[in-house]
């Protein structure tokens, strides 16, 4: 207990009155709401399809109470922005989506998008760091817990619907003893619609194995959805059939599409019957119809190995206008397309698979899938630089014909693929892509996406093809000055000139009909003082027979660069030389863009006068090294000149620079 003397008493008033105002503020202070914890939670930059109308940015409520956000703006890293509508509510520990529209509005970009999110006082509240998504699928950034319930640290690159994906996989054999145990397990984690529909997509595509026998007698067993629940088999109208009744019993509105798909046996410029073969689905989801293919989503067929189980994304919600490529509704309201395309139109187009939409593959030209042969067949793309391209031409059996009668150009975003038919038939012009680059044209690791049909008529001239390029050709701004067929009949020698920007170096190697590489002495490549911008490569065959010549490339002057291949040409020898071959020339001589006029023999006579004549740019001083003497060749500028009886072997070296060091350019071998 505290007691106050008299003069205590004004500061007894004076302490009553701060603790009075003390409280009051403190009340006032717990009285006052604290601001929403919303936050921009997860984003997604690059749907499948066009991205138009379909990127979002979603908001998560992480806060004890319901926020109010209307008015709030969502802004692009351009400044440009989506208004949230007035009174819009998220409730605590729910999300908001939140849509652009594409267009004219706002979009979001695939490189370095960062968006921010203000309040109705134009306040920021939250802001992402700059995203990138080239990958043109259901991957979102996110920073929300696998449980999609709290905030977590850091953000991270995933599968839309994994959480959902995974619980689909789990489903114990309890929960799949009927389809309303199932439909209730599949649905328990599901937070909207969109969800749902996953959870019912993924488990069929993972259970249900296609029934090849069943098909291949021309339809299915008639099985129920119960009956394909228990025997896990169906064809396509039971796994639409299937998807239909879980939909029902998960609340979902779904109907069963009848139609027409270019599936199994479908040729790219075949004609297509009246009668439906194919059976798929639509679903409404916050309104909105989506197309899916539960069959196509669970592998395909391969005629040697029967049905093949590979989970397909692309066919999940696929974008409508993506889906015509191979699916044409009996009722074309189906295609739900603003403007349905006709019969005639769906057979007359490329045959696109789904690497095409997924790699984001542009057709320039030609629209129709057929081309008939004129002049060379062209076929015009643009993919992101992040997407290789590769190409292969069959014939009417199936057969892959040699590399050289395709050729894949390109620069930036533009890709030409040329075909030369080698003679009169029908050709299919496969295109492969692969996204993440790299050099090789192995199709195993590219997908297929496109294919044309060729019609090569009886008029039709004989193609040879092209020489094999790789992209770095392209890059290097390389092209090919003479010899642009792929096909060259020579004697014992053959030459080729490439134009080369001067920083660009070549050196070549020859292969024989087996593949082995022959002694590096059999080929030379330098500039060509004749041709500006020329680089010559001549090759020297040992006997007749057929081999490749590869061309490799690198830019000079790179630390640590190295020579990768840039193209390649099959050469029929019809005869040879084995002792003709030219002298072995060093990195340095590459380098330094040297030119060898004489003696280009690579074996030189022992004590007999050699004539020495080499250009040089930059060199201070050229000489002859045999025999540990060097014998310098007299300088007229760029020009050195002189004559050595040879002893040794034989070294043509340069000083550069004022250095006392000579740096070796060529090696003969003396007999």
């Amino acid at each position: 207990m505290i007691f106050l003397g008299p003069r205590d008493r004004g500061g007894a008033g004076f302490l009553a009155v701060f603790l009075l105002l003390f409280l009051s503020s403190a009340a006032a202070f717990q009285a006052e709401p604290s601001p929403p914890a919303v936050a921009i939670v997860r984003v997604e930059t690059n749907p499948p399809g066009s991205d138009g109308g379909r990127e979002w940015a979603e908001l998560f409520n992480d806060g004890a109470l319901d926020a109010e956000v209307g008015g709030w703006r969502i802004l692009t890293r351009t400044g440009e922005g989506v208004t949230i509508p007035p009174g819009t509510i998220v409730p605590s520990r729910a999300r908001l989506r939140v849509a652009f529209d594409g267009g004219e509005g706002p979009s979001l970009s695939d490189e370095g998008e960062s968006i921010s999110l203000l309040n109705e006082s134009a306040r920021a509240v939250d802001e992402t760091p700059p995203l990138n998504d080239s990958e043109n699928s259901h991957g979102v950034w996110t920073r929300l817990s696998e449980e999609g319930d709290a905030l977590v640290g850091g953000w991270r690159f995933e599968p839309l619907f994994s959480r959902i994906d995974d619980h689909a996989l789990r489903a114990p054999p309890e929960a799949e003893v009927s389809l309303e145990n199932l439909a209730l397990y599949l649905g328990a984690p599901a937070k909207n619609d969109e969800e749902r529909t996953r959870a019912i997509y993924r488990w069929i595509t993972d259970r249900i194995e296609y029934d090849v026998e069943a098909a291949m007698k021309g339809g299915g067993r008639g099985r129920t959805p119960q009956e394909v629940l228990e025997d896990r088999r169906g064809v396509c109208s039971e796994y639409s059939a299937l998807f239909e009744r879980l939909c029902q019993l998960s609340g979902l509105e779904a109907e069963v599409v009848r139609g027409y798909g270019k599936g199994y046996g479908y040729a790219v410029g075949s004609g297509i019957p009246r009668i439906s073969n194919h059976a798929w689905n639509a679903v409404r989801i916050d309104g909105t119809w989506r197309l899916l293919d539960s069959t196509w989503g669970a592998g395909h067929l391969d005629p040697g190995e029967g049905f093949v189980e590979s989970f397909e994304e692309f066919y999940f919600l696929t974008p409508p206008e993506d889906l015509v490529w191979t699916h044409l509704p009996d009722d074309p309201a189906w295609q739900l397309l603003e403007t349905p395309i006709s019969r005639e139109e769906f057979e007359a187009l490329p045959y696109a698979k789904p690497a095409l939409f997924r790699d984001d593959i542009q057709i320039d030209s030609p629209p129709g899938g057929t081309i008939e042969v004129e002049e060379i067949p062209t076929v015009t793309l643009s993919a992101p630089p992040g997407v290789s391209i590769i190409a292969g031409l069959r014939d009417g059996s199936g057969t892959e014909l040699p590399g050289r009668f395709v050729q894949v150009q390109r620069s930036g975003e533009k890709i030409l693929v040329r075909a030369a038919a080698p003679g009169p038939g029908d050709y299919t012009l496969r295109i492969y892509s692969r996204r993440g680059g790299g050099e090789g044209g192995d199709q195993k690791v590219y997908d297929w996406a496109l294919d044309y049909r060729i019609e090569a008529g009886p008029d039709a001239p004989v193609e040879t093809g092209f020489p094999v390029v790789w992209d770095l050709f392209w890059d290097l701004g390389l092209d090919f000055k003479s010899h642009p067929q792929g096909l060259i009949e020579a004697g014992s020698e053959f030459s080729v000139i490439i134009s080369a920007p001067g920083d660009v170096r070549l050196l070549a190697r020859l292969l024989d009909g087996e593949g082995r590489e022959l002694p590096e002495e059999r080929t030379i490549a330098q500039r060509v003082v004749e041709e500006e911008g020329g680089y010559g490569v001549t090759a020297s065959f040992p006997k007749a027979g057929n081999y490749t010549l590869r061309i490799y490339a690198k830019r000079g002057g790179e630390a640590g660069g190295e020579y990768a291949s840039v193209a390649e040409y099959s050469v029929v020898a019809s005869s040879g030389r084995v002792e003709a071959v030219y002298p072995r020339t060093t990195g340095s001589f590459a380098e330094v863009g040297a030119l060898l006029i004489r003696p280009l023999e690579g074996r030189l006579a022992a004590g007999e006068a050699v004539d020495f004549e080499v250009i040089v740019p930059g060199a201070e001083d050229v000489a002859v090294i045999c025999g540990g003497e060097a014998t310098r060749l007299a300088r007229d500028g760029e020009i050195f000149r002189g004559s050595v009886s040879p002893a040794g072997e034989v070294q043509v070296a340069a000083r550069f620079g004022g250095g006392a060091a000579y740096q070796v350019l060529l090696v003969y071998a003396v007999v």
